[in-house]
């Protein structure tokens, strides 16, 4: 597995000058912290919901009326960007101010939605509460394989959300989550889902707050995925 070098931002076109191999063993861990693949919480358990998130049973394949009835229900004006652009492939939403609400509406219509791969909603305030919808919905969607969460301050129930989600889901192939403000803490529940995770190919952790504990806490788990080929973290504080 190759990793961006720490002092370089996120490149387009990454170069083997911006590539460094990560070395495939164990990374010592300071014993008053967890660190591995094996932790107290069990992320699997970690959400319960009333709202139910089933990619089975009748309905529209694009979740369109879902998604009205949702932000009907939930309170939100639905994004019209969003609702028009419902049947293609790509969904580019960048800055469209969906919140965490917002985001509660997408998380219910994308359950069942059949046709979104990319999913763009860079910096869009989903926040915590937010990533917790839209890590739930993500472990019974299918269908998309592009994910860009930068810029959502997604803090330590967001980690925790994209963990779980990375420990059931087996499509996500490119994730972003640059610029979330995650912590040293918050290192071990994306560790956690790294560890079982087989199929995420692209990983960006760039511009978070993670220091020499985080690393170490990250470091078991990289050993660990044989799937992940490209890892940024950039801007952090790893040393």
């Amino acid at each position: 597995m190759e990793v961006l070098d720490p002092t370089v931002t996120v490149k387009k076109n990454i170069t083997e000058e911006d590539l460094i191999e990560i070395p495939q063993k164990e990374v010592e861990s300071n014993d008053d912290e967890d660190s591995g693949c094996e932790w107290e919480t069990d992320l699997e358990s970690c959400f319960e919901s009333e709202i139910h998130y089933s990619g089975s049973g009748p309905f529209d394949l694009l979740g369109k009326e879902e998604y009205l009835d949702s932000c009907k229900e939930i309170g939100v004006v639905p994004v019209s960007f969003f609702v028009r652009n419902i049947h293609k492939n790509e969904m580019k939403l960048a800055h469209h101010g969906i919140g965490p609400l917002g985001a509660k509406a997408m998380a219910i219509c994308l359950a069942k939605n059949r046709n979104i791969k990319k999913l763009d909603l860079t910096q869009n305030g989903v926040e915590e509460e937010g990533a917790e919808h839209l890590g739930r919905m993500l472990q019974v969607n299918s269908c998309i394989t592009d994910l860009n969460l930068s810029g959502n301050n997604l803090g330590a129930r967001g980690a925790r959300a994209i963990g779980s989600m990375l420990v059931h889901n087996v499509y996500i192939q490119w994730l972003s989550l640059s610029c979330n403000g995650f912590m040293d803490h918050d290192a071990k529940y994306i560790a956690q889902g790294l560890c079982e995770n087989v199929t995420l190919k692209y990983l960006n952790l760039s511009r978070n707050s993670f220091c020499e504990i985080g690393g170490k806490l990250l470091g078991p788990a990289l050993a660990t995925n044989d799937g992940l080929t490209t890892l940024d973290i950039s801007w952090n504080h790893l040393r």
